[in-house]
C-alpha cells in the first residue's frame, strides 16, 4: 500500500485549525464561560494531533511503537502493517497491506474469522486501550 499526502493538504489543515483556535480565543474573550471548558486548549491539542497525522514519518513511528507494544505484551492476536521505511517519507508511506474488517461491521468480521465477533471487538478495544495507556 502506498499512502500519498495530496499537495496542499497540510497547509489547508494548518490554516483551518489556526482559524478555529483563533475563533475559540475570541469566544473565550466574549464569553468567559467557554474558558471553563478550556476550548482553546482542547483545540490546540486537536491541532497538534491532526498536524501529526499529515506527517507520515510520525505515523510510521507510531505503527512501529504499536508493534513493539504488542511484542512486549506478548499479544499475538493483533498486528500492525510493516512499513517500508526506505520507500517512505514525510509525504509518502509504503506499507504492507493487511486485510480486515471494520470493527462495527459484525457481519464482515464473521466472514473473516471463526471467532465470536463481539469477542474480537472487545479484544481489539482492549489492545488499543492498553497501547494508549502505556
Amino acid at each position: 500500500v502506498v499512502k500519498v499526502l495530496k499537495p496542499g493538504v497540510a497547509d489547508v489543515l494548518d490554516v483551518d485549525l489556526t482559524f478555529l483556535t483563533s475563533a475559540a480565543k475570541v469566544l473565550e474573550f466574549l464569553n468567559p464561560r467557554f474558558s471553563r471548558v478550556s476550548l482553546v486548549d482542547v483545540l490546540s491539542d486537536i491541532r497538534k494531533s491532526m498536524l501529526e497525522e499529515v506527517d507520515f514519518t510520525k505515523e510510521a513511528q507510531n505503527m512501529k511503537d504499536f508493534e513493539l507494544y504488542l511484542k512486549s505484551q506478548g499479544i499475538a492476536s493483533a498486528t500492525s502493517p510493516f512499513v517500508y521505511t526506505t520507500a517512505s517519507s514525510k509525504k509518502v508511506m509504503t506499507m504492507e497491506r493487511l486485510k480486515g474488517a471494520p470493527l462495527v461491521d459484525l457481519k464482515s468480521i464473521r466472514e473473516i474469522t471463526s471467532e465470536d465477533p463481539e469477542a474480537v471487538l472487545i479484544n481489539a478495544l482492549n489492545v488499543w486501550l492498553g497501547s494508549v495507556l502505556l
